[in-house]
């Protein structure tokens, strides 16, 4: 039951002052056999998880971005085409949940993303971090983009593998954590 990105149920035993709850019981309501049957749906997992553990430190409960994994690992689950594109789509939209999502007035075409001020520049300053054209107008894709239109999104692996580097650079920074 507790393999990457399992959903679970656990009952734990009631607390008393100063102890330590005990797991009563634990259920996983939605089997994931796609995502543990599949090498690629199960190495996206592991990163999502990496991902997870690496960049959420609170503690406090925040149903909306619960909303939202639960709902990423069900959709990775179900999807049947454009896989490949789904960990740098669901990294893209992470960065939205948590509070960094890019500034976008209007299709950036022929500007650059700043990961610093999180925002398209036509110019950028001498001292700018910014992704260079193919990242910027990729992460715009992804933004625009939703699950079901990743196969649409044709590229690379060497592509990806840098966008992903960009992104996590961009969260790395913005959450002041190494990732």
């Amino acid at each position: 039951q507790l393999h990457p990105l399992a959903i679970v149920e656990i009952e734990l035993s009631s607390l008393k002052m100063g102890t330590m709850a005990n797991i009563r019981e634990i259920s996983s309501p939605v089997r994931l056999s796609s995502i543990r049957g599949d090498i690629y749906k199960s190495s996206i997992a592991l990163f999502m998880s990496e991902l997870i553990l690496k960049s959420i430190g609170e503690v406090e409960e925040n149903p909306l971005l619960y909303a939202f994994l639960h709902n990423s690992v069900i959709t990775l689950e179900s999807m049947k085409e454009g896989v490949a594109n789904f960990h740098p789509w669901f990294l893209v939209n992470f960065c939205g949940q948590m509070g960094y999502a890019p500034k976008i007035d209007k299709d950036p075409e022929d500007a650059l993303f700043d990961i610093v001020s999180a925002e398209y520049v036509k110019y950028p300053q001498p001292d700018s971090i910014c992704m260079n054209q193919a990242d910027s107008a990729l992460l715009y894709r992804f933004i625009e983009a939703d699950s079901a239109t990743l196969s649409s999104i044709r590229i690379t692996g060497s592509v990806r593998y840098h966008f992903i580097g960009e992104l996590l650079r961009y969260l790395s920074i913005h959450t002041g954590s190494e990732l």
